[in-house]
């Protein structure tokens, strides 16, 4: 089961990058994006916003715009399988309620006051013979591994008493089950099935004898269906798992389905006083296999055409909103101050010169200039001046990118402004140049979550203007959208 990473150089006029898109033939639960050096000579660095995101439809994209310019690197993707866990740690009555992973049971098969949560275990009254009670809720795989941990109440009278653990399921009618069947002789017997269209059939051509079950004792059932291979195993608590799967078989009958659950039945027959309380515990629903890919594609950006920047050109990006990052034309890099940190002066007797306890180097600090040139043929320097603006007023990391340190002599930085200041030059009443003069200290590169740009809501727009007309009217860009109020 092939996972693909695509990656297109993006040559975003603000904020160029690499365009990422990791597909796998069906939905996972969590992916995550790191950029390598094939060189070994630093370590992984995890893409921003995308640090274990849950995949959906099978596909996932995001854009790397910190990703380094003349230089090779690699990208690593890495998909983890589907995890959902029920601990049954809650009291609920008539239901079984919200899962450990959020997610709602569904119940039926009896009436809702057979069902129940009392903290440990999820219980089952069942009060009919030849009648399955039932629980189920949406997975996000139709390939799933599903276990779950039965109690039986006692040895049966005149019927069996069967646990029923249900994978690949679309509806109560049609689904996979291992069943693990108390029979009269008090023996477990394991046995794999399907229901197709209310019909209930063996699918295997023998069962498993498991051997005696123990009064209060637990059992373990779990189902694998992935693709046409059905599979299932069952063991004692106080047994270890083992390893390979007691039963195993071929079916084409179910190609899809998401549900997975687990149902008690008493089997007919059944002479027992009814009710009877079946317990389950420990539900949990995986992708099948515990898959877990890591695929490496090579995105060496001398191989890749990028657009060579102007002589002074730069990029002033935004690591918690991206939106905001600005190309900017450099006129000087000034001085660069790297001070030490002293931990300490110690004057010792005998010696003429202090004993001094220094820390490593520290970041970088200093300040840069930029102009309000024209760019790309066109004067922007008042609407730049106020872009730039909102891009630093808003505070957090910036980074400071270059094509490599041939253009400014310093490796990209990522940094905080301290200061910024302006002096205008040209007429007044015509189109001004701005030098900017920014002061900054290094900081370390923060997480990799990405943030959102949430500087307005979409109420205050629709507020604020009469019509869609009107947002065109007094707006020049969606950005220009989020940031003002007009």
């Amino acid at each position: 089961m092939p996972v693909a990473v695509n990656a297109t150089y993006n040559n975003s006029y603000h904020s160029p990058g690499f365009d990422l898109t990791v597909t796998a033939p069906s939905p996972f639960s969590t992916v995550r994006i790191q950029r390598i050096d094939p060189t070994g000579a630093s370590a992984p660095v995890g893409v921003r916003g995308a640090d274990r995101v849950a995949m959906s439809g099978g596909s996932f994209g995001i854009t790397d715009f910190e990703a380094p310019i003349g230089k090779n690197f690699q990208y690593e993707a890495v998909v983890t399988s589907v995890s959902y866990t029920d601990l049954f740690n809650r009291t609920v009555s008539n239901e079984w309620g919200t899962s450990t992973s959020e997610r709602q049971w569904t119940t039926g098969g009896g009436a809702a006051s057979a069902f129940f949560v009392n903290g440990t275990d999820a219980g089952v009254f069942v009060g009919a013979v030849n009648n399955l009670y039932y629980g189920y809720f949406l997975t996000n795989t139709f390939n799933q591994r599903v276990r779950g941990r039965i109690q039986f109440p006692k040895i049966p009278v005149g019927g069996n008493f069967t646990g029923w653990v249900l994978g690949r399921m679309t509806d109560p009618n049609n689904y996979y089950v291992a069943q693990l069947t108390l029979n009269t002789s008090g023996r477990m017997i394991l046995s794999l099935l399907k229901r197709v269209g209310g019909t209930l059939t063996g699918l295997s051509g023998a069962n498993v004898d498991l051997g005696p079950w123990v009064v209060n004792s637990a059992w373990y059932v779990k189902l694998e269906v992935f693709n046409t291979s059905i599979s299932a195993k069952a063991w004692s608590e106080s047994a270890t798992e083992p390893s390979g799967w007691q039963l195993s078989t071929i079916d084409t009958s179910l190609s899809a389905g998401s549900l997975a659950g687990l149902g008690v039945r008493a089997e007919a027959g059944n002479t027992d006083v009814l009710p009877q309380a079946f317990l389950w515990k420990d539900f949990q629903v995986e992708g099948p296999r515990d898959y877990y890919y890591a695929l490496y594609e090579n995105v060496r950006t001398g191989d890749v055409a990028i657009p060579a920047p102007s002589p002074g050109t730069v990029w002033l990006k935004s690591v918690g909103q991206p939106a905001l990052s600005r190309r900017v034309n450099m006129v000087d890099l000034n001085d660069v101050d790297r001070p030490r940190r002293i931990l300490g002066e110690f004057e010792v007797l005998g010696r003429s010169n202090k004993v001094v306890l220094t820390d490593t180097l520290g970041g970088r600090e200093g300040e840069f200039t930029i102009a309000t040139f024209p760019i790309g043929g066109a004067w922007e320097s008042d609407s730049y001046w106020r872009d730039l603006q909102t891009l630093v007023k808003e505070g957090g990391t910036l980074l400071l990118q270059t094509a490599g340190p041939t253009v400014t002599g310093e490796d990209d930085l990522y940094l905080e402004i301290t200061q910024l200041s302006r002096k205008r030059i040209g007429p007044v009443g015509g189109e001004l140049v701005h030098l900017l003069t920014l002061s900054y200290i290094e900081v370390d590169r923060p997480a990799t979550v990405q943030e959102s740009l949430l500087l307005r809501s979409w109420q205050s727009v629709l507020d604020q203007n009469a019509s869609w007309q009107a947002v065109l009217n007094n707006h020049t860009s969606w950005l220009d959208v989020l940031q003002r109020n007009l």
